[in-house]
């Protein structure tokens, strides 16, 4: 029975982690990483807890590891980077909504833009 209520926990967790990695990629704010910190140390810490119950030594192990692993890869100087360039491409998102606002052009993020008034597009592509 327990091991029903630990797997919900596990996916509940993997999924919230999964839309926090989408906003994060979508809203480019660096500080939401300690989110993601969060939830595998909370992951963590519930493997870590487990040992109680006698699992499976490759099971434990490989509960043990996840967390572990993607606490890594966030460390890493890749993950780093594309946090520094996903900033960069928020200021230019920014800058192009101000840009389309003063020009009267923006109407929200379900406006369609056709490729004549579109500030991304050069004229030699049109």
């Amino acid at each position: 029975m327990t091991s029903r209520y630990a797997t919900g926990f596990f996916r509940h967790a993997y999924l919230r982690d999964v839309t926090v990695a989408q906003a994060h990629v979508f809203y480019s704010r660096t500080h939401w990483v300690w989110i993601n910190v969060e939830i595998y140390c909370l992951c963590f810490l519930a493997s870590l807890l487990s040992i109680i119950y006698n699992p499976n030594t490759y099971l434990y192990s490989m509960a043990l590891l996840g967390p572990l692993i993607g606490l890594f890869i966030l460390n890493s100087s890749r993950c780093r980077e594309m946090r520094h360039t996903m900033v960069q491409v928020r200021r230019k998102r920014e800058d192009i909504i101000a840009t389309l606002k003063k020009q009267g052009k923006w109407k929200g993020w379900q406006t369609s833009l056709t490729a004549a008034d579109s500030p991304l597009m050069h004229e030699d592509q049109m």
